[in-house]
């Protein structure tokens, strides 16, 4: 089968959405043939070979609200879509929709429902109609989670179409660090003894604002792994509060050195305080690593992911003290870190292997194809 991956980016560009698609990409290659279609940053376009998988890049002028403004894109889905057996379009992703319902698309399209449009209101609001029909052109749709079909209006009237398809993560790289990789876990754990670790993008809705309000409440290091536009303002808020000396914001490191930070770290927090937070892909690889788990109370799939009291300790949001109280509960008290962390591996282990995930979207693809 020929599947035709849509979406507004594609690696090495990091992120949630982005490292999903690519684990289907990449673990079904061999039974499927996988083309990505995606926008670059800004400029013109490229064709590219990543991981033996062919991407097209496509001409954008830019990014709007997160979005990038690709006008060309339409047509490029129609023209790469008469050589696809299947149209896989991740979202959101607005132009995608344009491009679904200006043309007769003649084969089947899944939608993949990584998060709804959240902040910008006055947007969602004018591309709401546009989304509904391409729901209902829909001959199925991926959320990653049961709370998606629970909590999410745009995707109540086609909950018949609805297929939950948790993601999942390569256990084997995660759980098993080369001995270069447990040396630096060695010298992480002895250099912070008390780390308390956040990987993702800096941005609002992560919440950080608050985890560095909590972080005057203990005696630990937070490490920060990840970019964004909120990089210069939490060093300043981290400056206000004189934590200073205990907040390290490394930016992006290699797969490698953000798994020495998930073994060594003692606690690892999603803070997270907006609904764009639909899943918390980071929570599986923390919980592979062995590592107890603080994160909040979203309408969305993250406190499905780590469940509270089982392999979380999950708190209110926009809230620094319950933050600060679950954080130092799992530094001060060892056997609640350890059950904790014995429940999570035992989870992602029986729920959200890469293999069991993606022979479902196999099986999925299947059935699709031979409509």
């Amino acid at each position: 089968m020929r599947i035709l991956h849509v979406y507004k980016q594609y690696t090495p560009t990091r992120g949630g959405g982005i490292t999903a698609a690519q684990s289907i990409i990449e673990g079904l290659r061999g039974r499927v043939e996988s083309t990505v279609l995606a926008a670059t940053h800004r400029g013109f376009g490229d064709r590219l070979r990543i991981n033996g998988t062919d991407v097209h890049k496509v001409f954008s002028v830019g990014y709007f609200n997160s979005m990038p403004l690709a006008p060309t894109l339409p047509l490029w889905v129609h023209i790469h879509a008469r050589q696809a057996d299947i149209i896989h379009i991740h979202l959101p992703f607005p132009i995608a929709d344009v491009a679904v319902n200006l043309w007769k698309l003649r084969i089947p399209v899944v939608l993949h429902w990584h998060s709804e449009i959240v902040q910008q209101r006055i947007m969602k609001k004018l591309l709401r109609p546009m989304l509904s029909r391409t729901l209902r052109r829909a001959h199925a749709i991926i959320v990653g989670s049961p709370r998606h079909t629970e909590f999410c209006d745009d995707l109540a009237p086609f909950l018949e179409k609805c297929r939950v398809i948790p993601y999942g993560i390569d256990l084997q790289f995660w759980q098993n660090p080369s001995e270069a990789t447990q040396r630096e876990i060695d010298t992480l754990r002895a250099r912070y003894p008390r780390m308390v670790l956040f990987t993702g993008r800096l941005v609002a809705y992560k919440g950080l604002r608050y985890l560095l309000e909590a972080m005057t409440r203990n005696d630990a290091d937070l490490v920060i792994i990840g970019d964004g536009p909120l990089s210069n303002a939490l060093r300043a808020q981290a400056d206000s509060l004189g934590i200073e000396r205990r907040v390290h914001l490394l930016g992006e490191v290699s797969d490698s050195t953000l798994m020495a930070f998930y073994h060594a770290c003692k606690v690892f927090v999603l803070p997270s305080i907006w609904p764009n937070e639909a899943f918390g892909l980071c929570q599986l690889e923390a919980m592979a690593c062995r590592t107890p788990i603080v994160n909040t109370h979203l309408s969305t799939g993250v406190p499905w992911v780590a469940r509270d009291g089982l392999e979380a300790l999950t708190v209110a949001t926009e809230n620094s003290v319950e933050l600060a109280n679950a954080i130092n509960r799992i530094l001060d008290t060892p056997e609640i870190a350890a059950a904790l962390a014995a429940r999570g591996l035992d989870r992602v282990q029986s729920k959200f292997d890469r293999k069991h995930t993606n022979e479902r979207i196999f099986g999925l693809y299947t059935e699709l194809a031979n409509i």
